[in-house]
């Protein structure tokens, strides 16, 4: 009969396996946000002005066309 599930050790080898590579990315790999994600977050929330595609699906949206 196996162990409660309670009665495990808490750290699994995933889970070490995670820890260590958590660690390692924040070491060595790059600091912060991928710069292009980072300019998404950024960015102010609506449309952008004069973007043609978005005039395109307002005009039809507004039964024009």
């Amino acid at each position: 009969m196996t162990r409660h599930i309670l009665d495990r050790d808490s750290a699994t080898p995933d889970d070490r396996d995670m820890k260590r590579f958590t660690d390692l990315r924040r070491t060595a790999g790059q600091t912060g946000p991928n710069p292009a994600t980072a300019r998404l977050q950024q960015r102010k929330p609506g449309r952008a002005p004069g973007n043609p595609r978005m005039k395109a699906y307002l005009d039809i949206e507004r039964g024009g066309r």
